[in-house]
């Protein structure tokens, strides 16, 4: 099965509460069986 990685970078905005100079990124890999709430909540997981 095909995967897809894709590398996300979070940028500091309401409603994540992080500081401004915060670099904050997820690497994450999905194949086609994934969601894109999956996705969401891989990115975002633990932030919101």
């Amino acid at each position: 099965m095909t995967s897809y990685r894709f590398r996300v970078w979070v940028i500091p905005n309401l409603p994540v509460e992080l500081e401004p100079e915060t670099d904050v990124w997820r690497d994450i890999e999905v194949d086609g069986s994934h969601t894109l709430a999956d996705f969401h909540d891989g990115i975002f997981g633990g932030l919101c």
